[in-house]
């Protein structure tokens, strides 16, 4: 079925899409409720003001993606990698940071419960 023309909102219910394929749409204020959508794939997708509540997006990749001004509230995160991500200006509050590693990153004015962590590092080198 195609559906070139159409202008108006398309109401699907209990429905199998898998395999479907949409591209060149305009899709605003689009929303899917009580879905599984296991592989799905957005590329080149503009999806500004998204809303992504009670979602399981186990095992989800983003590459090349803006997520600047994103909110990450009751969001687990175990086991996630950001790798070549720029967090610059980011706040994290709140946050069970138990065993994360932070590897080869440029940390200037990088700041936890308000202490500047380059400072101590340097502080410790210099015990050291």
């Amino acid at each position: 079925m195609r559906l070139n023309e159409l202008k108006e909102p398309v109401i699907v219910t209990d429905s199998e899409m898998n395999g479907s394929t949409f591209s060149g749409i305009r899709a605003d204020d689009l929303r899917f409720e009580d879905a599984r959508m296991k592989a799905v794939c957005f590329d080149h997708a503009d999806m500004t003001g998204a809303i992504f509540g009670h979602a399981r997006l186990k095992g989800a990749r983003f590459s090349h993606v803006d997520l600047s001004e994103i909110t990450a509230e009751d969001a687990t995160m175990a086991g996630a990698k950001f790798r070549n991500a720029t967090l610059a200006g980011a706040t994290i509050d709140g946050c069970d940071l138990s065993g994360v590693a932070i590897n080869h990153c440029e940390i200037s004015g990088l700041t936890i419960n308000g202490y500047v962590i380059s400072e101590l590092i340097d502080a410790w080198r210099e015990k050291s």
